[in-house]
């Protein structure tokens, strides 16, 4: 018995495997811009975006319904199947069904395939070696996006449907691979929305605790700005920008990658030479640093720098963000916290991927990039002066000898 379940964390990893086949990284907004403007590429990436954080409501009840193991089973098909019918989609409306699929499927994977996870480790008293297994599979799923985004560039010149097709079929296997999960005996709690709003809740409880009130807004924020570049069309968009284009973005984003999956393992050593707040608000400073240096029209090496930077110090600050919370939160308290955090650091994205396409079909991208530097030197200004006026200390001060 304790075979099936250890064979559960195996197809975890596939599973992660197949849902990181990336091919379309690089070339997929150049297919879409067929059959669509720029304006209204941002109007359907946010309005499905949005859709995708709807239905992470009714998908988490029908998981407790269904089991990890249909969910996951399912989760795999339409993924699958909106991959193919964006791929083979004529009309922008082709475009619209596929990626809601697609959304609809990672709001059935979110959560499932880490619950099944645990639980097939709790059921045979491993649940201890869960973060290590978490990091192993985060490791080979960054590494995936990078090689396939190589072989998706290769793909998109012999047919630029082949890549989304790509990404389909490796779906589909998914879709037989989940067909193998032992349903684990042991439920995660159920979902209900009481419990949801609950959990919204607390999390926003924990994040207003005094040794975090200083650090929220500066994780919000490099979360925010970080997950803005790496969902959607801002970073093809910035790309193409830069002046390059399939061939060219699919070399660049493999590199990203495989940088960024290098520069997050510095961040035990720089949290030892630096304080988390200053940490924290030097990796801001860098990535507003790094968007005025976007608005000067660089040169494609440059340009190329730029992206890769943006890349690597985003996942330093996603690091660093997460290990602050962790330490910061009790344990009873942790995960509701970090997908809280989680939540609300994507929620922007709605509103600005729609300014973000207007803002590109009207050649004023760089209206963007001014917006995010502002709002970034806001945060570190507004951050600073509270943290050096208002904070009181977390220590009892020495007491002052009787005269």
């Amino acid at each position: 018995m304790n075979l099936a379940y250890r064979r559960n964390i195996k197809i975890y990893h596939l599973l992660n495997i197949t849902s990181s086949s990336a091919f379309i990284n690089g070339n997929w907004i150049f297919l879409w811009l067929r059959v669509m403007t720029f304006g209204q590429l941002g109007v359907v990436d946010a309005t499905a975006f949005a859709f995708g954080l709807f239905m992470e409501v009714p998908t988490g009840g029908l998981s407790d319904m269904m089991g990890k193991r249909w969910t996951l089973i399912l989760s795999m098909f339409l993924n699958g199947l909106g991959f193919f019918i964006m791929g083979a989609a004529t009309s922008i409306w082709g475009i619209v069904v596929g990626f809601w699929f697609t959304q609809t499927a990672w709001a059935f994977y979110s959560g499932a395939a880490d619950a099944m996870a645990y639980d097939s480790l709790k059921t045979i008293g491993e649940e201890s070696r869960y973060d290590k297994v978490v990091s192993f599979t985060s490791s080979i799923s960054v590494f995936t996006v990078g090689i396939c985004s190589l072989i998706g560039g290769w793909m998109y010149n012999i047919d630029v449907r082949l890549p989304h097709y790509a990404w389909g079929v490796m779906l589909f296997i998914g879709f037989f691979i989940a067909l193998g999960i032992k349903e684990p005996p042991i439920d995660t709690v159920k979902f209900t929305m009481k419990n949801y709003l609950n959990q919204l809740s607390q999390g926003f409880k924990q994040l207003a605790r005094p040794e975090l009130r200083y650090f929220t807004p500066l994780i919000f924020a490099t979360l925010g700005v970080h997950y803005l570049f790496i969902f959607g069309l801002i970073q093809p968009t910035m790309a193409t920008d830069f002046g390059f284009f399939a061939d060219e973005q699919a070399i660049v984003f493999s590199i990203m990658a495989f940088t960024a999956a290098g520069a997050m393992l510095l961040v035990p050593f720089m949290r030892r030479h630096i304080s988390d707040m200053r940490g924290l608000i030097i990796l801001a400073l860098l990535l507003a640093m790094l968007y005025f240096i976007a608005t000067t029209q660089p040169t494609m090496i440059i340009g190329a720098l730029v992206l890769i930077s943006l890349r690597c110090v985003g996942g330093l600050s996603s690091s660093w963000a997460s290990i602050v919370v962790n330490r910061e939160i009790p344990s009873e308290y942790r995960a509701t916290t970090l997908s809280t955090v989680a939540l609300l650091s994507k929620i922007p994205y709605i509103v600005t991927a729609m300014i973000a396409g207007l803002l590109a079909e009207n050649r004023q991208f760089s209206l963007f990039y001014w917006g995010v530097i502002v709002f970034l030197i806001s945060i570190v200004v507004s951050v600073s002066i509270a943290y050096r006026v208002y904070r009181k200390p977390l220590t009892h001060p020495a007491i002052a000898p009787t005269p």
